[in-house]
């Protein structure tokens, strides 16, 4: 148990800011960014997060002009309306994390909201859920208060935070990123998905988790996923609270990546898990045979039970399907049977079941569809790339007639046209603009009405922005079936190894991370392109089998090359430890000559050097020399993704300690060492 009070930082000039019905200020060139939405429960406000534009919004649903705004004092991740929806609590930034609380006051004019306090909450804050929380009143007599369960990112906690003070009353070790929290209905359990998998990437078996909390002891439950499953980035619960259900990708990192056809690489992935008895139930893959459903985000459930639907961020497009078809996939599967026989979606097209497909593909045209909600038969999607809320309303009218290939490659995106900045003489003034597009009916007896709500003028990007998009954006790959993104979520490692054919086959090696590739050639493991802008232009042809002007790859290393180092989570407000200081001296001696083959201020030589590493089928011995910097989130370690510690890398794997002289190194030295290579 901890209690750690945090300094409550306190912005008095915005405690009475009653927000103010325009954007708090003009959006820059990369415009809001809108990241999460929420809907109070009789359905009458939505509630929008903006990351780049550091706000909170709200307004009456279908009265878009009249959407309030209140600035933020970080830029925001997600949020989560307190249990009588009468506060939000947000959080965001990273180093040092930060949550806000704000009230939502309704009046006669309006809905006002207003910033009541905004306090330090650890380094990365994700995902943040509010229960009301049982304690005992001084005089005996039961009493409940708030708590925030907060998923801090990068140091794999769920943080308990009063949330009055934002004191920490606990801390839950919860694996590597959590990335999204849901409570059930009863806050008996919290649900919490970490991005990547936590393990050595040569191993057999390796996936990224589930994890199922007991409110009332924080003992967790770890539910491990397919093998290859990796980027979990959507969590949604049934109405009842009886499932969860995940979104991500499985890669097919046993295979050469000599093809992407048919999802020979990786296919995308909803995971079903059982929470009453906490076990994985079922795994229902999301592409069309001919045709991926790539980098699956966000994903919701209605409130009355019958759809659930997922943002397909990598293909600009949302899936609907049908919550009976799915009770149906999970009851049929045999007792004891492994999850996964509702694995291929399109296997279920002849099976008699003619009211309901298996699901419906959408498409909409706008880039970066992450975050969504449902309501009865109307779906609400943010597009964080261009500024755009989007209402889907789908009517089904069965008998269906269900053949998903056809329908898919046939279907065109809706014209979507936008309000350029240079139209907006005061883009300070701008009123939020709504406009339908044209119905959709990818079936007989299905009708999608789709229409735009757009939020500020349209973005004009930066050529790092522009070059973001595209790095996220599967539509320019084979198939569909995945994009940079997939590999390199956050332009980072994904913890897998790979086959590439670059360097030969059956030498599968461990995927890098994209930061400061471009300040250190060579790239690639096997340093077998001479730049990184050789390697993004590469990866296109020989990974994605695709092909972009040069305009566009120009685009993706300018984004790459811009990519801000996130400060660690092992430094202490900001600056090494003492004993990160005291490593620092030790890397840079002779004692450990670590500073060798990685001097500041990139942490490498830029060359090649032996590591005793090689695969069997490895032609070279030598590879290249890595930076160090966040190498605190880039494990596992070496060309193998054998070790997944610092520690395990240097003493185990005798990473530069061949002749064991680090060996020699005292305890306390060795975990200073230690210390600093993780605060870089």
């Amino acid at each position: 148990m901890k209690n750690v009070p945090l300094a409550v930082i306190t912005l008095c000039c915005c405690l009475f800011f009653p927000g103010v019905p325009a954007l708090a200020q003009s959006p820059g060139p990369n415009g809001l960014g809108p990241c999460d939405l929420l809907m109070d429960k009789e359905g009458a406000n939505l509630f929008f997060l903006a990351k780049d534009g550091q706000a909170v919004m709200t307004c009456p649903v279908d009265e878009w002009s009249n959407l309030v705004t209140l600035a933020l004092p970080f830029q925001p991740s997600q949020f989560a309306f307190f249990p009588d929806e009468k506060r939000l609590a947000i959080v965001g930034g990273l180093a040092p994390g930060y949550t806000a609380i704000v009230r939502i006051d309704h009046n006669e004019s309006g809905t006002q909201l207003v910033l009541e306090s905004s306090f330090v909450t650890g380094h990365s804050p994700s995902s943040v859920v509010v229960l009301d929380r049982p304690e005992s009143s001084g005089d005996g007599a039961a009493a409940t208060r708030p708590v925030l369960y907060i998923a801090d990112q990068f140091r794999g906690e769920i943080l308990l935070a009063a949330a009055e003070t934002g004191e920490i009353i606990d801390t839950w070790p919860a694996g590597r990123e959590p990335v999204s929290l849901k409570a059930t209905p009863d806050g008996q359990k919290l649900v919490a998905i970490s991005l990547l998998p936590e393990g050595r990437s040569d191993a057999f078996y390796i996936t990224s988790a589930v994890r199922v909390f007991h409110v009332a002891t924080g003992v967790a439950k770890r539910i491990e996923l397919y093998n290859g499953v990796s980027n979990l980035r959507g969590l949604a619960l049934s109405h009842d609270g009886r499932y969860a259900f995940v979104t991500g990708t499985q890669g097919n990192y046993t295979t050469v990546t000599s093809q992407v056809v048919g999802g020979w690489i990786v296919e995308n992935i909803l995971a079903i898990i059982d929470l009453e008895n906490e076990q994985y139930v079922d795994m229902i893959f999301l592409d069309d045979t001919l045709l991926g459903a790539a980098n699956p985000w966000g994903v919701a459930t209605s409130d009355d039970g019958r759809y659930l639907t997922i943002a397909l961020s990598g293909t600009d497009e949302i899936l609907i399907m049908p919550m009976a078809r799915i009770q149906k996939i999970i009851d049929r599967r045999p007792q004891g049977q492994r999850p996964g026989g509702g694995m291929y979606a399109y296997n279920y097209q002849g099976d008699g079941e003619i009211d309901f497909p298996i699901r419906v593909r959408v498409k909409l045209g706008t880039k970066g569809l992450r975050h969504l909600l449902m309501r009865g038969n109307r779906i609400y999607a943010l597009s964080y790339f261009e500024d755009i809320l989007l209402q889907i309303k789908v009517e089904l009218t069965p008998p269906l007639h269900n053949w998903p290939d056809a329908y898919v490659r046939a279907e065109k995106a809706p014209h979507v046209a936008l309000i350029q900045a240079s139209e907006v003489p005061d883009p300070n003034a701008f009123r939020p603009v709504s406009r339908p597009l044209s119905d959709a009916h990818p079936l007989e007896g299905v009708s999608i009405g789709r229409e735009i709500v757009q939020l500020a003028p349209r973005p004009s990007w930066t050529l790092a922005r522009r070059g973001e998009v595209l790095f996220h954006d599967a539509t320019y790959c084979q198939e569909h079936w995945l994009s940079c993104a997939t590999c390199h979520p956050d332009a980072r490692i994904d913890g897998l190894n790979w086959d590439l054919v670059n360097d030969g086959v059956g030498n599968a090696k461990n995927t890098k991370s994209m930061l400061l590739a471009h300040q250190t050639p060579p790239s690639m493991i096997s340093g077998v392109r001479a730049d990184a802008e050789t390697a993004v232009r590469a990866g296109v042809t020989h990974i994605l089998f695709g092909k972009i002007p040069e305009e566009d790859s120009a685009a993706i290393d300018e984004y790459l090359k811009t990519l801000p180092v996130v400060p660690s989570p092992w430094l202490v407000n900001g600056e090494p430890s003492e004993a990160a200081k005291r490593g620092r001296f030790l890397f840079e001696s002779s004692r450990t000559g670590c500073a060798s083959c990685h001097p500041e201020p990139l942490f490498t030589d830029l060359s090649l050097h032996a590591t005793h590493s090689q695969n069997h089928n490895d032609t070279i011995a030598k590879f290249d020399t890595p930076t160090l910097v966040e190498s605190w989130r880039t494990a596992p370690y070496l060309n193998t993704g054998k070790y997944v510690t610092i520690r395990d890398l240097l003493f185990e794997g005798k990473h530069g300690n061949f002749d064991d002289h680090l060996d020699k190194l005292t305890e306390k030295e060795q975990n200073e060492l230690i210390e600093y290579v993780l605060s870089l």
